[in-house]
Formats: structure tokens, C-alpha cells, sequence
């Protein structure tokens, strides 16, 4: 049953990337009422999609499976140095099979790998995000996609972390109200490095 529900749901996820990249990494819709770009391949304009009212759509606490889909650049950057990511998340429904917004309680984790002498990899928590229904508001993504309802995340972490350069894991989660918690796969990165950059132990000292 798990594994029939998850590959239906990687087929949906697949149709909604679409939508997500109208979102986060297209360029700006045509002006003056022009077509929109034939993204779908069949010889037709696609439209785009009904902006809706987040605050106004139910919430779903009955969240089995959380799927982000990231875009090919996820940085977040200020004066050339990245401070962050950004990614649109799906909190899935068991009755719908579809994302949905959330009452409970969000968590986002970033982890530091560091390999030992031993060639084993050790994850160390780096910073921890906690939302709850109120604080995730303004993530609520004002477009209903083809797998439903997500959330768009843009995420700095605080100026004291020190992440160029370092690989990381970034991992989504949910605890329900029953207090069961449902955690997304978790993602690799390679955070990149600016040009000036200088590691910690070689920084300048005052």
C-alpha cells in the first residue's frame, strides 16, 4: 500500500514541477494579455495558474509524506555571498494524496557532514527553523499546483553559521497533532564559496 501510494505520488510530483517552476524559476509572464510560453509540448499555450487566497483553504493534519522539489540554483545571496535556500515543499495528505497546509508544527534542519579518521560521516545539527501555523503563513504559495497546496520557503540562516563552502544536508519535517513526526528525504549540497571568502581559521584577526 506504501509503495503504491508513493509511486502515484512521484507521478503527480512530476506533472506539478511544472507548476513549481512557473513559480520559482521562470522568467515573467508575457505583458499586455500576450500567450503564454507552449511548456506542455502539445502546440498550445499554457495558461497561468488562478491565484487563490491562502488564508482561506482548509488546513490537512493528516500528513503522511513531505516532497520539495529543488530549484537548479536553490542559493539565497547578498553581496555575493550565499546567506540561504529556497525551495517549494509538500505536506501530503493521506486522504487526498495531495500537498496541503498545515496546522502542526513545521521544522526545517540543516546538518554539517564532516568525515573523521575513520572515514565514517558524522551529521552535526547547524540551525533549526520552527514554524508554526501562524509563523508559515506567509509561505503559503498563492497557486494550487497539480499535486495541490505548497509552501514557499526562502530561508536565511543566522550571520554566526558558517556554511560556504561546507557540505551540508537540509531536511524537512512536520509533527502532526498527535505528535507523530513525518520527515522528507533529506538533500546533499555543496554550499558554494564566494571569491573573497576566507575560512574561520584563517580569518584576519582585529
Amino acid at each position: 500500500m506504501i509503495a503504491c501510494f508513493r509511486q502515484r505520488w512521484k507521478t503527480r510530483g512530476l506533472l506539478a514541477l511544472g507548476a513549481v517552476v512557473l513559480c520559482f524559476d521562470c522568467a515573467a509572464p508575457p505583458k499586455q494579455g500576450g500567450d503564454y510560453p507552449d511548456l506542455g509540448g502539445r502546440g498550445r499555450p499554457l495558461s497561468p495558474p488562478e491565484l487563490i487566497d491562502p488564508t482561506t483553504i482548509p488546513t490537512r493534519d493528516d500528513i503522511v509524506a513531505i516532497h520539495q522539489f529543488w530549484p537548479n540554483v536553490p542559493w539565497l545571496s547578498e553581496a555575493d555571498r550565499v546567506v540561504g535556500f529556497r525551495a517549494p515543499v509538500y505536506f501530503v495528505s493521506g486522504q487526498t494524496e495531495k500537498g496541503a497546509f498545515v496546522p502542526g508544527t513545521i521544522f526545517v534542519w540543516v546538518y554539517t557532514l564532516e568525515r573523521g579518521p575513520d572515514r565514517k560521516t558524522t551529521r552535526n545539527l547547524a540551525h533549526m527553523w520552527e514554524f508554526d501555523e501562524s509563523a508559515a503563513l506567509n509561505y503559503r504559495v498563492r497557486k494550487e499546483a497539480v499535486a495541490g497546496y505548497f509552501y514557499g520557503f526562502m530561508l536565511n540562516w543566522p550571520p554566526n553559521v558558517e556554511l560556504e563552502g561546507r557540505l551540508i544536508e537540509i531536511e524537512f519535517g512536520y509533527e502532526r497533532r498527535d505528535k507523530t513526526v513525518v520527515t522528507g528525504a533529506a538533500r546533499r549540497f555543496r554550499v558554494p564559496v564566494s571569491a573573497d571568502y576566507l575560512p574561520p581559521t584563517k580569518k584576519e584577526t582585529p
